[in-house]
């Protein structure tokens, strides 16, 4: 019983303080849903129909997901629920990256100057970086240019386009950024090889030699016992 309290504890925090990666999935899927709610109350979500995020979020078991905007009503419970969930959370993660170095501000600049954008024009940080800076621009930006022209802001024809783009963006991204670590990470052991070859050279003669003879006596002993163990007679059996 104390453990699933535990648990349950655990994830309560992980939602009300969520990590900088969460917080920043919780801002943007939180500032997503919010236009969405205020699109979809000014019939502007999709050409024909209005959204029932009743029916959306349970898929169709409360409610009908679309209705047509002619019968359908203005503004229903739905759009309250909904939006605060979407307020909420932009709430917790707004809140939670003020807490970081920089704060709230910087996050809005890195939004617009970061190393992904930079690579649009550049192949300095390596042809995938590159190649996922246009992914993630092009899905976006058929995702902006739909909605505007079409009113298709929630329109599944235009997720399976977009999120295939920047989803693929974004895997990109993740693996050029791996490789990066992977890369600093074997240049800075070769680094400390250098170092500790060149201290070596810097030791005076006598000592360089004596350290080999060191090294020598030491490749010695462990020869001579492995083979003291080799040539060791075996033990007597119970049955001799």
């Amino acid at each position: 019983m104390s453990e699933a309290v535990t648990d349950d504890r655990g994830l309560v925090q992980m939602v009300l303080e969520p990590s900088a990666t969460s917080a920043r999935w919780f801002v943007g899927l939180g500032a997503w849903g919010l236009l969405l709610a205020v699109l979809n109350i000014l019939h502007l979500a999709h050409p024909t129909q209005r959204i029932s995020w009743a029916g959306v979020l349970t898929m169709g078991e409360l409610n009908k997901a679309f209705e047509p905007q002619t019968t359908a009503s203005a503004f229903v419970a739905s759009d309250a629920v909904f939006m605060a969930l979407c307020g909420g959370a932009l709430f917790l993660g707004l809140r939670s990256i003020a807490k970081e170095d920089g704060g709230v501000e910087q996050f809005l600049k890195s939004l617009l100057s970061n190393r992904t954008w930079k690579a649009l024009s550049s192949t300095k940080d390596g042809a995938t970086m590159t190649m996922a800076a246009w992914s993630l621009l092009v899905g976006l930006l058929f995702y902006l240019v739909w909605g505007l022209r079409y009113s298709g802001w929630f329109d599944p024809g235009v997720y399976s386009v977009s999120a295939i783009l920047v989803a693929f963006g974004f895997g990109l991204r993740f693996y050029s950024l791996a490789d990066e670590g992977r890369r600093q990470a074997a240049t800075s052991e070769r680094s400390m090889v250098a170092v500790g070859t060149s201290s070596f050279a810097t030791l005076s003669r006598a000592e360089q030699k004596a350290a080999r003879r060191a090294e020598a006596k030491a490749k010695a002993l462990a020869k001579a016992e492995a083979s003291k163990a080799v040539s060791a007679p075996a033990l007597p059996s119970e049955e001799e």
